[in-house]
């Protein structure tokens, strides 16, 4: 299959949907530890308003990243930009690899905790959702490098 130019609207819509979602996920996460701690303490949670919308934003990503990778299977990705820098250019490759295992990793480790009680999965969640942050933090930075600094038009591929 040969690379397109840019990602296709369902792509596009998928990347920015998911984002939207992981933000929700980040703002609700307060609800969901304390419904977690009163499930672990009495074997009740506290279920609020934050902690369903945690849950089900969870369960709505998890699928939604499945869809992803099957678009990007049929649909392809553009070619990787490339720096001149050989080691920010592995850098890209294996920070995009950690990021599709965080949206994979993150909900099903999430929905492994609060829907099968493995409470060893609650602190991978943690772990996870902490290297996605990180993960991500470094996305919007090498986005703005490249459209900045490098000025190479890779942006214009998210159109």
């Amino acid at each position: 299959m040969s690379s397109p130019a840019k990602y296709s609207k369902p792509q596009i819509a998928l990347h920015w949907g998911m984002a939207l979602l992981f933000f929700v996920s980040f703002v609700s996460h307060e609800g969901m530890k304390d419904a977690w701690r009163a499930l672990v303490r009495t074997g009740e949670p506290a279920m609020s308003v934050g902690a369903a919308v945690h849950v089900w934003v969870g369960v709505l990503l998890l699928g939604l990243v499945a869809v992803r990778i099957v678009t990007r299977l049929l649909k392809g990705a553009p070619e990787a930009v490339e720096t001149g820098n050989k080691l920010l250019d592995l850098s890209a490759k294996i920070a995009h690899l950690a990021l599709y295992g965080v949206m994979i990793l993150v909900p099903l480790s999430g929905a492994l905790a609060w829907f099968g009680g493995v409470r060893d999965a609650s602190e991978v969640h943690e772990v996870m959702f902490t290297a996605g942050l990180t993960l991500v933090g470094l996305h919007i930075v090498a986005a703005l490098y490249h459209q900045f600094i490098l000025k190479d038009g890779l942006m214009q591929r998210m159109r």
